[in-house]
């Protein structure tokens, strides 16, 4: 099973998708978003760790994919490249021993979709191809960044 996790200050999506990684189709999903509201600092880490904990508890995650928050955060907003690298820290830490691949947000959509898209084409071709729907376009990105990984097989 391979967690996938578009990481955000304000909300964060996440996604488990089953089966064998390389295999023709997943053959099951979750995925939704986490959002901490007014947390900050270290209440808002603690949050993000027990939250995270829950959904992997029990899922026999295989893999875990991450947008680079580096990448991501620092084209958007310099001042919130350090609290974006410590979500990251801390999915990898919940994630244990398990392998952790850090996708640049180009190079999940260009294996997902065979080219660079915008974040609305994204969503849009998701939903076309996969069936992807979703309030926020953070749980969507989680599936295809969980998708890159799964279509790429073990890092």
């Amino acid at each position: 099973m391979v967690l996938g996790l578009d990481l955000g200050l304000a909300c964060t999506g996440w996604a488990l998708l089953a089966g064998r990684t390389g295999e023709a189709e997943p053959v099951g999903a979750q995925s939704g978003v986490l959002r901490p509201h007014k947390l900050r600092g270290g209440e808002r880490l603690k949050w993000f760790w027990e939250e995270l904990e829950a959904l992997v508890e029990g899922a026999q995650v295989t893999e875990v994919a991450i947008e680079d928050y580096v990448l991501g955060q620092a084209r958007r907003n310099p001042r919130t490249l350090a609290s974006s690298a410590e979500l990251g820290g801390v999915a990898r830490a919940v994630a244990g021993g398990v392998p952790t691949r850090l996708w640049g947000p180009g190079a999940w959509r260009k294996q997902v979709f065979g080219r660079d898209v915008g974040k609305e084409e994204g969503v849009a071709e998701a939903r076309i191809r996969w069936g992807y729907v979703a309030r926020y376009a953070d749980e969507v990105e989680a599936r295809c960044i969980a998708r890159a990984s799964w279509e790429r097989g073990a890092p």
